[in-house]
């Protein structure tokens, strides 16, 4: 089940079915990490269901050390992974503890980064759009970012209503912003100044929980499809970002 994307990185295919047949393909990303106090340690973001074949595969790779929520919709397998990994860290996106109270023990997920993360994990908050609180993450040696929601890539499906749902929110067979982050956005300055941060990282692999990878030119294609959301950065922010 694992699928390679580059050294150290790989990711896990899941299929979800919303309300009314609504085809949601998704992955889960795993990052090793190395050096220092990594020790091969693995991340899992975004779980999906693991079962013991897929567990048998990633413990090939390495103990899983971290496992990570990046935004308030993604959790939907966390509380079995956590069951699964008791002795890993458990990192949340702010206020998903609170919907979450049958998680157990877990940490706030911010642009701090655990320890044994410097140097190969870079975190941005997502700001201004509170429901969703997504946090994007950097993996610095193979130049990847790893988003969730942020945007979506979807060109192959299930079903007519999905077709309906991706157009409805204009994101049919394209990368893009869905409309619906749009209408969460309640401080569009901060979500505009998140968005001038995450392009002011070094990366050209994009790699979201819906759609296809974006091998390589992802900075490009992420601004453009971040458009909207960086008309809203401030113009301070804007002229020193450009």
């Amino acid at each position: 089940m694992l699928q390679p994307l580059a050294p150290d990185l790989w990711a896990v295919p899941n299929d979800v079915f919303m309300p009314g047949g609504v085809h949601f393909p998704g992955r889960m990303v795993v990052i090793r990490l190395r050096g220092g106090d990594a020790d091969g340690g693995l991340v899992l973001v975004s779980p999906v269901p693991i079962d013991d074949g897929l567990a048998a595969e990633l413990a090939a790779l390495g103990p899983v050390r971290f496992v990570v929520a990046p935004n308030r919709f993604h959790h939907l397998f966390l509380v079995a992974a956590a069951q699964r990994y008791p002795d890993a860290q458990v990192l949340v996106v702010p206020g998903l503890a609170e919907k979450k109270p049958d998680l157990g023990p877990s940490q706030v997920l911010g642009d701090q980064v655990p320890a044994a993360w410097k140097g190969q994990l870079q975190a941005v908050p997502v700001d201004g759009a509170p429901a969703m609180s997504e946090v994007v993450l950097l993996h610095v040696a193979s130049r990847t970012l790893v988003v969730t929601d942020l945007v979506f890539h979807l060109h192959q499906w299930k079903g007519w209503q999905t077709s309906l749902v991706l157009w409805m929110v204009g994101c049919h067979k394209k990368l893009a912003q869905s409309r619906s982050l749009r209408i969460m956005t309640k401080d569009r300055a901060a979500a505009g100044a998140s968005a001038r941060r995450i392009l002011a990282l070094d990366f050209d692999r994009l790699v979201m929980a819906h759609g296809d990878v974006v091998e390589t030119g992802g900075k490009e294609a992420l601004q453009g499809a971040l458009s909207h959301m960086l008309a809203g950065a401030p113009a301070q922010v804007a002229a020193a970002a450009g």
